[in-house]
């Protein structure tokens, strides 16, 4: 079996630069790159990451934890975590963390005997939190999501009000004067930062509608049903695009035009949401930056630097759901 000092010897570079070009190929000059690349390519060479772990001490496995595999936020952010990790030589491992019984069944995976940094990914919650804060001790910690936990070694704090308060407020320059709102069920920290956001931007002025308690594209379609059966608002807010698209659905099967009757908003634009007739106006998560922003945090911390916390803040997108 070739070992690295197989490709070394051949491509005429030594170990140190082979192993510079394995954890990061855009690490050494496009020459060097092309010849260490041939030369693994001939000898056939694959690194071992046993033995690299026995050697360093690390390895080289980032833990990466959300609460789902479906939802489509969740899908998007760690395919761009995914990239960010490879491309500075770390493996990324996903694991979905839906409750507290599933979270003991997975935490010996997130310890520094198997990861050497955690990157958390909207998990809320003590029950969750705090057993992996324990058990993954001396580990490198960085967390995305809506709070700071100053125990934690980087944060990434996403402002999830702010872009309530833009859709309220482009509603309200749009003319819409009774507006309802739909949410999933309000015991998540982003649910309450949402509503909070959304009803800030409307500065108590308007009436407003608060429906809670729906989840997915059933809940929407559910949810906009029981809207309509007390009368209909000007416009419809809804905590997710998934809730959005269901709620659509319904509107259409009832042949209420949208916008023109009324408008619907969604929440983290997801790909649908800009194919779906009307394209829906939404807020935007910057996906490929807050995952850009967690790798380079983890690799810093994982260097020794001290990390801080860094605020990032959505975007609206207005298309062709509202006014």
């Amino acid at each position: 079996m070739p070992t690295i000092k197989d490709v070394a010897g051949l491509s005429g570079f030594s170990v140190s630069a082979v192993s510079k070009y394995l954890k990061a190929p855009d690490s050494v000059r496009e020459e060097t790159g092309r010849r260490i690349s041939e030369a693994i390519a001939l000898l056939g060479y694959s690194p071992n990451p046993t033995a690299r772990s026995l050697r360093t001490g690390k390895t080289g496995i980032v833990a990466v934890l959300i609460p789902e595999i479906t939802n489509p936020v969740f899908a998007e952010l760690f395919s761009n975590v995914y990239e960010g990790c490879l491309h500075v030589g770390m493996t990324p491992v996903l694991h979905a963390v839906t409750d507290a019984a599933q979270l003991k069944r997975i935490l010996p995976a997130v310890s520094p005997y198997h990861a050497d940094g955690l990157i958390l990914c909207f998990l809320n919650g003590q029950d969750i939190c705090e057993p992996i804060i324990r058990y993954a001790a001396g580990a490198p910690l960085i967390q995305i999501g809506f709070e700071i936990d100053t125990r934690i070694s980087g944060s990434i704090m996403v402002d999830v009000a702010h872009g309530m308060k833009l859709l309220a407020r482009h509603l309200l320059e749009g003319g819409c004067q009774d507006i309802a709102y739909l949410g999933e069920p309000g015991a998540d920290i982003a649910s309450g930062k949402k509503i909070s956001g959304f009803l800030e931007g409307l500065s108590g002025k308007h009436n407003v509608r608060v429906m809670q308690g729906y989840r997915g594209l059933e809940g929407g379609f559910e949810g906009a049903g029981c809207l309509l059966e007390k009368g209909m608002p000007d416009a419809i807010v809804c905590e997710t695009d998934i809730l959005a698209i269901g709620c659509m659905k319904r509107l259409a099967q009832k042949r209420i035009a949208i916008p023109d009757r009324i408008s619907v908003t969604g929440y983290d634009d997801i790909q649908i949401a800009g194919m779906y007739e009307p394209s829906l106006t939404t807020v935007r998560l910057p996906s490929r930056q807050i995952s850009e922003l967690a790798v380079g945090m983890l690799e810093g911390a994982l260097r020794g630097r001290k990390q801080g916390s860094v605020p990032v803040t959505p975007e609206l997108v207005v298309r062709g759901s509202t006014k």
